[in-house]
């Protein structure tokens, strides 16, 4: 997996020649996706030519809103792989998003990026559908899976090779640490 991380804002580093060119180096490192070289959702025109020109898998969405914008983007055949945000969407719009994805015979990957809530909340909808990845953040030391998951009486355990079990306690399958809610509770 290859993320570029929005490469079209601010100074933009790709535009559509440098994209394919990028994407077709990619394709002998058969990678899972390349993430977010173009403005997907800005011109989804722009962005189906790069998919069209590329065996490598353009993925990106986790700054989209509601299904009506994934229909849009998949229509148009602008990503391969939509990421919708739990966190942001709500689970059941992500899982209508990974239905739609379905239909229109591409992956959906959910983005997920913030505590253990989050992530349990991203597990139950993976576990309803067909999704077959979590894209999560891990960047020690800052971001571990202990800082993640601080407010759950257990952590969430990716095993030694990269499978996580969707938690199966009633609700979100988890439960809190009250007293570290207490603790970090603004009053």
């Amino acid at each position: 997996m290859v993320d570029v991380v929005k490469a079209w804002r601010e100074t933009p580093f790709y535009n559509l020649r440098t994209a394919i060119k990028f994407a077709k180096g990619l394709e002998k490192y058969d990678i899972a996706w390349l993430e977010e070289p173009l403005p997907h959702f800005n011109n989804p025109d722009l962005c189906a030519q790069l998919c069209k020109a590329t065996t490598t898998p353009i993925a990106g969405g986790g700054g989209m809103y509601g299904i009506h914008t994934y229909k849009t983007v998949l229509e148009k055949g602008a990503l391969d792989i939509v990421e919708p945000a739990v966190m942001r969407t709500g689970l059941s719009e992500v899982r209508r998003i990974a239905l739609l994805a379905e239909l229109y015979g591409r992956e959906c990957v959910p983005q997920f990026n913030g505590v253990g809530i989050g992530m349990a909340a991203t597990l139950q909808v993976i576990g309803s559908t067909n999704i077959p990845w979590l894209e999560y953040p891990y960047h020690p030391p800052a971001l571990t899976p202990e800082v993640r998951d601080c407010m759950l009486k257990e952590p969430l355990k990716i095993d030694k090779n990269g499978f996580i079990k969707v938690p199966i306690k009633p609700g979100l399958g988890i439960d809190l640490d009250e007293e570290i809610v207490e603790k970090y509770t603004l009053k």
